[in-house]
């Protein structure tokens, strides 16, 4: 089983959104994205306490979080509980397994797709020259979709984007192919493939060395760059 949030009103009426711990909320550029005006860009982030309870903590947002018409700023988030972001209705409901793998399926149809054309790809694939990122790269996903996950990167080059074999981006603006990091003398260096969509530091660039705390958009997720010595 498990806890999940659906909207009650509006026009995203009957969204559902799993219950992840680091999760935020937000108008945009946010894990759980509410179109409501009246929603704070960054509004709350879901945090979980030690007993494993989901809290719902504002993040200075202009209207707060509202339960039973009062203005709060945390909400245990146990089942059945109804609570406000901006003026957007929630309720805390409980899943069962089945309705978490028809919700969230653990194998989305994006997933056995490329699957499938790795496993026909990779017997006509020409063999690449792979050397080592010295230090290893980690790719850590703080913002959209993917929030929470990382890659470790010991060899290069790697591939980004939506349809790659590689590192798939769930990101739906991610470009086909968004970026490559390539192990270069002067560290990894990360290639742009699409000027448009994809921004380091907030910036368009073509190519550039990567230094620890960079952060790669793409569409509105981020990825922020560690080195591992």
């Amino acid at each position: 089983m498990g806890l999940v949030i659906e909207i009650l009103e509006g026009i995203q009426k009957g969204e559902v959104f799993k219950l992840v711990d680091k999760m935020t909320v937000g108008r945009k550029k946010a894990g759980i994205v509410i179109k409501d005006p009246n929603v704070s860009t960054l509004h709350a982030t879901i945090l979980y306490d030690e007993a494993g309870i989901p809290i719902l903590v504002d993040q200075n947002s202009r209207n707060g979080l509202i339960v039973n018409d009062t203005v709060v700023r945390k909400v245990a988030l146990y089942p059945e509980t109804k609570f406000m972001v901006g003026n957007t209705e929630f309720i805390v409901k409980v899943f069962t397994d089945e309705q978490m793998e028809e919700y969230f399926p653990t194998k989305t149809w994006r997933d056995l797709l490329v699957g499938e054309i790795n496993q026909t790809a990779l017997s006509t694939m020409p063999p690449q020259d792979l050397s080592a990122f010295n230090p290893k790269v980690e790719l850590q996903f703080i913002q959209g979709i993917q929030t929470d996950e990382s890659k470790i990167l010991t060899f290069g080059p790697r591939t980004a984007g939506f349809w790659s074999l590689d590192i798939a981006l769930h990101e739906m603006e991610a470009p086909e192919l968004a970026f490559k990091i390539i192990p270069s003398p002067e560290g990894a260096r990360i290639v742009n493939f699409d000027l448009s969509r994809v921004m380091l530091n907030d910036a368009v660039f073509e190519s550039q060395v990567l230094i620890s705390g960079d952060r790669i958009k793409v569409g509105e997720s981020i990825i922020k760059v560690l080195f591992l010595e």
